[in-house]
């Protein structure tokens, strides 16, 4: 559903000891055509300037202990559920009617959706020790539809605007867009909380930013003079929007901690069995599918970030999913040059007139991979030389 771009931010680190820092920005400034400024108007700079404060919504680990959650991925136990106390609020209530009654099949539906993540999603939610509110967010903003896209350009379950996600190394370009994955995109959404939380103090106000911005929540703040969500949401100081949002996640929150209560039954999660496999730049993924077993668009399936039916162009290799069980026979081939090409490569006799946008075109290719796969360091051709094209690159 539609909202407010969150912030851009500046992403961080969490150290053992539960501490955020803080990373260095990039020195390069985000796209003209799509500025970080959410609807508030703030810029970045503004953004980063919050302040903390002690007060803080009250969350428990488990059911009594309140000491703090303090697992990480390393540890052979997982950590326990950070859970928000949920108040009594009329506006939960409503919240709560409008997913089980009036919308109660877009629900369903994305409940059904779900299995696909919610293992994922809640592992990584624990390892972080984030409140275990935050797994619905993807429900309010997509109905957990990864492929959804908003008019303010964010994009997957996360709803990630690209100046954010660029900030926090997700990849953005013509041959992929990982916001599309689901991991990548939950890592990225969790650090943006973890930010959140840490420059106001207050797990319900970092879900108010997450949706309307941090400049606005501490506009909101200066206007009530209180640190409290729901002071702030009384006085109607934060949008309508925004004050729907937080008590849609809480909401949903509630539900899913009893959903018997609720006449609701949750299936069962049943995530994708896969293996990555690190694969080079410009390989063709209809050989991969053909070793693997399944179609083009199955693989498609599996690695939604990619726009390409090749390989990204890059230094690094890109970690792509196959099935469960291929993975060897696709690393073996991998390693065997004589047994996968770099795909599908067409000589051209460069005519007059001809541009590398034109043979791009023609060929159902890119630009880039042109200019890759031939070592050029510029647009200019010369007619009646010979001229590598990476043919078929779309999807279709």
């Amino acid at each position: 559903m539609d909202r407010p771009e969150p912030c851009e931010v500046t992403p961080g680190t969490i150290n053992p000891d539960g501490t955020f820092v803080r990373m260095q920005t990039r020195s390069n400034p985000p796209e003209k055509t799509e500025p970080a400024d959410g609807p508030d108007g703030q810029s970045a700079s503004e953004k980063a300037s919050g302040t903390t404060d002690s007060s803080k919504t009250k969350a428990t680990v488990g059911s009594e202990d309140d000491e703090g959650c303090t697992g990480f991925p390393s540890q052979p136990t997982p950590p326990a559920p950070v859970r928000l106390d949920i108040p009594d609020e009329e506006h939960i209530t409503r919240c709560r009617k409008y997913f089980l009654q009036k919308y109660r099949r877009d629900y369903l539906n994305g409940l059904n959706r779900r299995t696909k993540y919610a293992d994922m999603i809640g592992k990584k939610v624990r390892e972080r020790c984030l409140p275990e509110a935050v797994i619905w967010i993807p429900m309010v903003e997509t109905w957990f539809q990864n492929e959804s896209y908003s008019r303010n350009h964010a994009v997957g379950l996360w709803q990630l605007i690209p100046a954010t996600a660029r900030n926090f190394g997700l990849r953005i370009d013509e041959w992929v867009d990982e916001r599309l994955d689901p991991e990548q995109s939950t890592d990225t959404a969790l650090q943006v909380l973890d930010y959140l939380h840490d420059k106001l103090g207050d797990w319900l106000l970092a879900l108010a930013a997450y949706n309307a911005g941090e400049g606005c929540v501490n506009r909101a703040i200066d206007q009530t003079g209180s640190r409290d969500y729901w002071v702030l949401a009384r006085q109607r100081a934060l949008p309508s929007q925004t004050r729907f949002y937080v008590a849609a996640v809480l909401a949903l929150a509630e539900i899913g901690r009893d959903p018997a209560k609720h006449d609701v039954n949750f299936p069962p999660n049943a995530p994708v069995i896969m293996d990555r496999v690190p694969v080079g730049p410009q390989i063709s993924l209809r050989q991969i599918a053909a070793l693997s077993g399944i179609t083009l668009q199955e693989l498609r399936r599996l690695n939604p970030s990619l726009k390409r039916s090749w390989t990204p162009t890059g230094n690094e290799p890109f970690n792509l999913c196959i099935p469960a069980g291929s993975r060897e026979p696709v690393l073996s081939a991998l390693n065997e040059p004589d047994s996968f090409s770099s795909g599908d490569l067409v000589v051209h006799i460069i005519q007059p007139g001809d541009t590398l946008s034109d043979l791009a075109h023609a060929y159902q290719s890119t630009i880039d991979a042109i200019m890759a796969v031939n070592q050029l360091k510029h647009h200019i051709i010369i007619a009646g030389r010979e001229i590598l094209i990476p043919a078929g690159l779309n999807w279709n």
